[in-house]
């Protein structure tokens, strides 16, 4: 008799009613988004006009009519803190993707560029140098950490161990000279970091948490390797050797900083705990876990 094979499909079903969420995410599914942004000043005044000439019986321009449902919606927003967003549903899928069947948004412009692997090849660096311009007994933190809602991996902290300290540091290192400036001078880099460090001190208790920014020269293995891919660029183009040296120069001195002074190659934020905003976080995660419970039955449903 023939033998038939037969592809049995498995529904893996994941329980999301205690998902822990990583604290990297929180600055994305913190925020709003732009559906649900806070009304400003001249928002909420825009939207009083409306409706003063709603009431009484006034024309609606053309703007009016366009404006008014993303104000009422804002507004509406504001009442309801735990509503989530386009921009919080777009995080909730990448997690539900990551957490249920380990996949990861990819990216080799992104993932594999040169600042990222720097970033981890320069960490050693980067914690020297906050070690030596703060002054301070930084310990490094090895492994995951959590607490009921939130899960993370911190760089560093002061105190008897991660679980009780009281200051923990997260080091970040810059891609270049300009773009640390440019980190050390924006308000919005520092509140991108807030919700993610406020996680942090959530889950070990610390009094403060802050960000460390760093500007340290490139690992001399990518500096070898940006040379290496510029003479192949030029090979058999009979370049000038004045202009290679010169071009091979300018790399070098672009991807290293030790002729900058130490002080002005470290940036830090810090963020004083708040109970109301880890309660905030707590209550949201609660939402968040709604979602993905949702948003799994959807999916076992999607070809049935």
């Amino acid at each position: 008799m023939p033998q038939h094979s037969f592809h049995v499909e498995v529904f893996l079903c994941m329980d999301f009613s205690n998902i822990k969420i990583s604290c990297s995410d929180l600055p994305s599914l913190m925020s709003n988004g732009k559906e649900n942004k806070p009304l400003e000043e001249k928002d909420r005044a825009k939207l009083d006009k409306i409706k003063n000439k709603m009431l009484n019986g006034l024309s609606l321009t053309k703007t009016d009519l366009k404006e008014y449902p993303k104000l009422i919606k804002r507004e509406e927003a504001e009442s309801e803190p735990f509503l989530i967003s386009k921009s919080n549903e777009n995080t909730l899928r990448i997690i539900y993707s990551r957490e249920k069947y380990k996949k990861y948004p990819q990216s080799s412009s992104k993932d594999y560029s040169l600042q990222v692997v720097n970033g981890t090849m320069s960490e050693k660096a980067s914690l020297e140098l906050s070690r030596e311009v703060l002054g301070k007994k930084i310990k490094v933190s090895k492994g995951l950490i959590s607490n009921d809602h939130l899960k993370g991996i911190i760089d560093c902290y002061t105190g008897r161990t991660v679980y009780k300290a009281n200051h923990i540091y997260e080091i970040k290192t810059a891609a270049n000279y300009e773009t640390f400036l440019n980190i050390a001078n924006s308000d919005k880099e520092k509140s991108d970091y807030y919700w993610q460090v406020m996680g942090y001190l959530s889950i070990t208790g610390a009094k403060k948490g802050t960000i460390i920014h760093s500007c340290v020269s490139y690992h001399p293995n990518i500096i070898t390797q940006e040379i290496n891919r510029y003479l192949a660029k030029i090979k058999g183009l009979n370049v000038p050797s004045e202009i290679v040296n010169k071009s091979i120069s300018k790399i070098r001195n672009n991807m290293t900083f030790d002729d900058i002074p130490k002080s002005e190659r470290i940036a830090e934020f810090t963020v004083e705990r708040n109970e109301d905003e880890i309660e905030l976080i707590r209550k949201k995660v609660l939402s968040f876990r709604i979602w993905l419970d949702d948003f799994q039955k959807k999916c076992l449903k999607m070809n049935k």
